[in-house]
């Protein structure tokens, strides 16, 4: 019985360690694809996010400085979208650019932000005239 395994195992072998020759490159090429993937799937999030904080800074400087310069806040001036556009474009031009966003896609974004940061504008100028108007008083109380 065992003459008849050496025999068989003589005969088995040279095709299995071809096999697994053959297999090993493969595995480590689909195993090096799929660590590839998991890096871009990381750096394209942290593009986003990069991207989306542009987007964010951008919008509040806008809208700070609208506010500031006494316009309303309850419409849309003209040119703030665009100009928020080509700001982000210009900020971040790696982010726009390695995630293919096109100005209709920028200006999507921009849209859905924007009711979020009036409010914050708002909110932040309503307590800032709260705490101004107190320090008035109490002044004038003195």
């Amino acid at each position: 019985m065992e003459a008849f395994l050496n025999e068989v195992w003589d005969a088995v072998r040279p095709g299995l360690l071809l096999f697994i020759a053959g297999l090993v490159p493969v595995l480590a090429t689909w195993l090096t694809a799929r660590i590839v993937g998991a890096l871009k799937v990381q750096k394209d999030g942290e593009l986003a996010q990069s991207l989306y904080r542009t987007i964010d800074n951008t919008l509040r400087a806008l809208v700070t400085t609208l506010a500031a310069r006494g316009g309303k806040l309850d419409g849309l001036p003209a040119g703030l979208i665009d100009d928020a556009i080509e700001i982000v474009k210009r900020d971040n031009p790696k982010a726009v650019s390695t995630l293919g966003q096109t100005d209709d896609q920028l200006r999507t974004k921009i849209i859905a932000k924007l009711p979020g940061v009036q409010n914050d504008v708002v909110t932040t100028n309503s307590s800032i005239a709260g705490t101004e108007g107190a320090a008035k008083a109490e002044r004038v109380a003195q």
